[in-house]
């Protein structure tokens, strides 16, 4: 899967760059609101704490030593807390490490080192690739019945009428990010 876990993104950058034609359709999942842009809801994807096999036996996914992104958003319309998309209503997880790449969050992971908050069909796109002994495992919620779901929008300006390859690119979002049953 390709790294979809900047290192660095200043919130509005890409409101910014659509509004000044500097690119003519975004993907987003942190939508900050401008009178001159569309925000059309594509997808929404499941989300879950993954860890290595067998890592932290007996400890509750609140204690769980966590990796999160090196830079936290502030001032977010949505529930996100951080560039992986942690909810603000969930509880306060302990974040012991800090990266600025997605494949080193997933390194640690695997490295049973940490736990890491991801989409489930990157988990499951991260699982199909390493050998069995590198797979992570989805722990178990602590809250009964409750599914962490982000909201994917595909990003466009209000004078731009919605085209074939808008349409086209919001379908296969559709088709990437549904979990492969497993």
């Amino acid at each position: 899967a390709p790294d979809l876990w900047p290192a660095y993104v200043d919130r509005g950058e890409l409101e910014r760059a659509l509004v000044e034609r500097q690119v003519d359709v975004g993907i987003t999942y942190m939508p900050v609101p401008h009178p001159e842009l569309d925000f059309l809801k594509v997808a929404s994807i499941e989300m879950g704490v993954y860890t290595a096999y067998g890592a932290f036996p007996g400890i509750d996914q609140e204690e769980l030593p966590f990796v999160a992104p090196a830079s936290p958003i502030f001032g977010s319309p949505s529930r996100i807390r951080g560039l992986d998309g942690w909810p603000e209503d969930a509880y306060n997880r302990k974040i012991r490490f800090w990266v600025t790449l997605m494949e080193s969050g997933l390194e640690l992971c695997r490295q049973g080192k940490a736990a890491g908050y991801f989409p489930v069909f990157i988990a499951n796109a991260h699982n199909a690739l390493v050998k069995e002994e590198y797979r992570l495992v989805r722990r178990s919620t602590p809250y009964r019945g409750r599914v962490c779901r982000t909201d994917v929008f595909l990003v466009k300006r209000k004078s731009d009428v919605e085209n074939q390859t808008m349409k086209r690119l919001a379908k296969a979002i559709r088709l990437y990010c549904q979990p492969e049953s497993k």
